[in-house]
This record gives structure tokens, C-alpha cells and sequence, in this order.
């Protein structure tokens, strides 16, 4: 993934180390970074981000003690040497063995296979009268890399490993159904998922409640949202709709993503939060830290449904302009959509409520009605849709 073929090489990025970097960045453009400012941040250092293929740490033991031989057969088959693509290599004396390693590093095996270097190795040991006694995977290595060189090895004729191995079928049906898509209804569906969501609130424990509800119907009416943009956009396309108008649904939907993220997260955070009151109020009475922990805990459990409140607003504010562009066909999922927002809202604003009344702290109370009361203007908005 670099972007310029000299830094496809890590070495090469990391020569000179932190000292080098901090001297050259900014006066050595070939050093400078692809995105961000020249220079070293303070505290964070610099930092290479980068994607390859799976290396393969692959050594090859020969029965010799010759040094020479081994380090003459990493030289030519290494990329270095001028040998095999993506391919590195060195000489490793086994001690006390009488045998010498050549250890390689498959930087792409789907260009250099461990057949590849199997082949070039013996061939050159062979040569020299020499032979192979054992090769070593160092760590994990693809199923693909090895399934290539059995293959080869057997002539196989028009092998496909998707549909002739057969723990990888196996895998697709554990998938599928994990994902809902058996027919059979086994895994995780969405109608399990949504039992699963319902058994848990309806079980006499504190957690999960009222708040972790709200986050979860404000999610639901963001999911309908998704529904009812998606099939707009693709109805756009298919109608021929300017680009403008695509790119105003696509930015749309970006930021439906990010609520539909946020809200889910909300659920669970709103959850962890009242458990930390509970954790609080099991403080020995003696420990002269349990009143602050309450408090503390309980401002957490405001602030979780306050950010469930102020989304939500924002969401209905964003969307509710949006009706008269929806199809006619999924208007009634657009609505719907909105009332769980409000209906997320309400239930937020009477979690921030029923919370704020365990906090002694007068300044943060005033200030948590204050902002209450900023956003109240904005909850009953199902009249509008």
C-alpha cells in the first residue's frame, strides 16, 4: 500500500531510527510522511501504517555445516540478490546439529510460493551435493499457500478450494447461519436478537432499563432511516437523478451511520453506567470515598441519556425536513422512524430526570435543566412527520 515504491520496504522508512527521522523530516523531502505534518509530534512519536499479504516465515534446514553454501544460496534467491520477487532471506548455523538453515520470509506468497522456494533452494543445494532434511512454518501461514503447493505437488487439474475443501464449506454454513441466512433460522437473527433484547429488560434486574431502551429504539428508528435512504439512493441512480441530489443522500447517510453506531453504543454505556451505581452504593459505609463514587456515579448515569436526548433531537431536526423527498412506498417506515426517535427522547429526558434527583450537586443540576430545557422545545415533533 505505499505510495511510492521506496517505502515498500519498512527498513527503508526506518533507517536512522527516531534520532534520523527527527533531524530529516522537514528538510529531506523523500523522508517526509505521505499525510500529516514534517515533523515528530512531542509525545507521540511518528508512526507507519501500512498493508501487505500475510508474510510466511519458512526456514529450510540442509544436512552440511557449511556456512558458505548456505549464505551463497540466501544471496540468490532473496529480491536483494536478484532472485525471487518479494522473497527475503538469510544463513542460520543450527549449532551442535552439524546443519545449516536457509530461514526465508515470503513477503507475497501468491507471487513466490513455498514450492517456489522449496524448488530454488534444493536446486542449488543439489548442486553442491547437498540435500534437504526438514523445512519449518515459523508461526501461522494461509490455508491458500499450502493448498497451492499440495496442489502442484499432486497435479491437481482445475482445483477450487472454495468448493472442494471441506472445512471451508463447512465454515460458509456456520457463517451463513451465524448471519442469519439459514433457513433453518439457527445463529443469530434478527428475531433472536430482538428476544434476546426483550428477555433482558423484562428480567427483574436493574440493568438493562429505561435508558439503554431509549438508545435502543433511537437505533431502531435510525435502521428504518437506512432502509428508506439506501432504496432512495438506488432509485435515484435507476431514475437517473442528478449527481448532486446523490451526493446529498450519500452525506445523509453517512451520518446515519455514525447515529445508528453512536446509539447502539449508547445502549450498553447507559447499562454499564446505573451498574456503576450499584458498584458505588456497595462502598463500606466507613470508607469516607463512597459519597463522592455515588455522586460521581450517578452524574454518569445523567450524562448517558443526556447525549441519548441531544442525538436524537438532532437526528429528528435532520430528518424530519426529509419527508417530502421519501418515495410513497416506504413513507410509513420513514414515520415510523421518526417516532422511535421520539419516542427515544422521552424515555432519555426521564432517565436524565429520575437521576438528577440522587445529585447534591446544585451547580450540575442547574446546568443539566438548563440544557433539558434548551432541547425540550424540540421533543414533540411526531405531530410535524
Amino acid at each position: 500500500s505505499a505510495a511510492k515504491p521506496e517505502r515498500e520496504n519498512l527498513a527503508n522508512i526506518r533507517k536512522g531510527e527516531y534520532e534520523v527521522l527527527a533531524q530529516v523530516l522537514g528538510k529531506d523531502q523523500s523522508r517526509d510522511p505521505d499525510f500529516g505534518p514534517a515533523k515528530i509530534h512531542p509525545t507521540a512519536g511518528a508512526t507507519a501504517v501500512g498493508a501487505r499479504e500475510q508474510i510466511i516465515n519458512f526456514n529450510v534446514n540442509l544436512n552440511t555445516s557449511d556456512m558458505n553454501l548456505a549464505k551463497d544460496i540466501a544471496r540468490r534467491i532473496r529480491t536483494s540478490g536478484g532472485g525471487l520477487p518479494h522473497l527475503r532471506a538469510k544463513e542460520i548455523e543450527l549449532g551442535g546439529q552439524g546443519k545449516v538453515q536457509v530461514s526465508t520470509v515470503l513477503g507475497n506468497y501468491k507471487v513466490t510460493g513455498l514450492k517456489t522456494v522449496c524448488e530454488n533452494i534444493e536446486k542449488i543445494a543439489g548442486s553442491a551435493g547437498v540435500s534437504i532434511t526438514e523445512s519449518e512454518l515459523v508461526g501461522v501461514v494461509p490455508s491458500r499457500a499450502l493448498e497451492e503447493c499440495a496442489m502442484s505437488q499432486l497435479r491437481v487439474k482445475g482445483f477450487d478450494p472454495d468448493k472442494q475443501i471441506l472445512e471451508i464449506k463447512l465454515l460458509e454454513l456456520f457463517l451463513s447461519r451465524l448471519e442469519g441466512r439459514a433457513d433453518s433460522g439457527a445463529g443469530i437473527s434478527w428475531e433472536n436478537g430482538l428476544n434476546a433484547f426483550c428477555d433482558a429488560l423484562a428480567k427483574p434486574d436493574p440493568i438493562p432499563g429505561g435508558g439503554s431502551a431509549s438508545a435502543g429504539a433511537a437505533a431502531m428508528g435510525i435502521a428504518l432511516m437506512q432502509k428508506v435512504f439506501s432504496l432512495q439512493i438506488k432509485r435515484n441512480v435507476k431514475e437517473g437523478k442528478p449527481a448532486v441530489e446523490q451526493q446529498r443522500l450519500e452525506s445523509l447517510m453517512t451520518k446515519l451511520c455514525g447515529w445508528s453506531r453512536r446509539f447502539r453504543e449508547l445502549a450498553q454505556e447507559d447499562a454499564l453506567s446505573f451498574e456503576a451505581v450499584t458498584k458505588a452504593y456497595k462502598i463500606p459505609k466507613t470508607d469516607p470515598s463512597r459519597s463522592a463514587s455515588i455522586q460521581g456515579a450517578f452524574k454518569k448515569a445523567c450524562d448517558v441519556p443526556l447525549e441519548t436526548l441531544s442525538l436524537a433531537v438532532e437526528a429528528v431536526n435532520a430528518l424530519s425536513p426529509e419527508k417530502n423527498s421519501v418515495h410513497p412506498s416506504v413513507a410509513s417506515d420513514f414515520k415510523v422512524g421518526i417516532y422511535c426517535l421520539v419516542a427515544a427522547q422521552m424515555g432519555a429526558k426521564e432517565n436524565v430526570l429520575i437521576n438528577l434527583d440522587s445529585i447534591k450537586d446544585e451547580n450540575y443540576k442547574a446546568q443539566m435543566t438548563a440544557k433539558l430545557k434548551t432541547l425540550e422545545g424540540t421533543v414533540r415533533v411526531a405531530e410535524k412527520v
